[in-house]
C-alpha cells in the first residue's frame, strides 16, 4: 500500500505564484510514482512542475518522468518561479 505523498513546503508558495500570475493549477502530488506536483496551464500551454525544498533532488522516478520527454520544471523557490515565468512572458523558450 502506498503511503500518502509528502508536500513539499515550497508548493503551497509556487502554486500561488502561478496563479497570481493567471496559469490555472492543479495539484498532482497524491499521483505519486515519479509525477510532477503541479499541472499549470495558461494560454494553451501546459508543464508540470516538480516542487523541491533547498537542494533537494529529484528521486528515480521523477528523473525518468523527464527523460521520457514530458515538459517538466523543477522549482525550488518562488524566486525560480518568477524567474520562468519571466522568460514565458516575454516568449523565450522557459524550459
Amino acid at each position: 500500500m502506498r503511503r500518502a505523498a509528502k508536500i513539499d513546503h515550497t508548493q503551497p508558495a509556487i502554486r500561488a505564484c502561478f496563479e497570481a500570475h493567471g496559469w490555472l493549477v492543479r495539484s498532482t502530488a497524491a499521483l505519486g510514482f515519479g509525477f510532477p506536483d503541479l499541472v499549470v496551464y495558461k494560454n494553451g500551454e501546459t508543464w508540470f512542475v516538480e516542487c523541491k525544498t533547498g537542494h533537494g533532488r529529484l528521486r528515480a522516478a521523477q528523473e525518468q518522468f523527464i527523460e521520457d520527454g514530458w515538459p517538466v520544471i523543477v522549482l525550488h523557490s518562488v524566486d525560480e518561479a518568477l524567474d520562468w515565468l519571466g522568460c514565458a512572458r516575454c516568449g523565450e523558450n522557459p524550459s
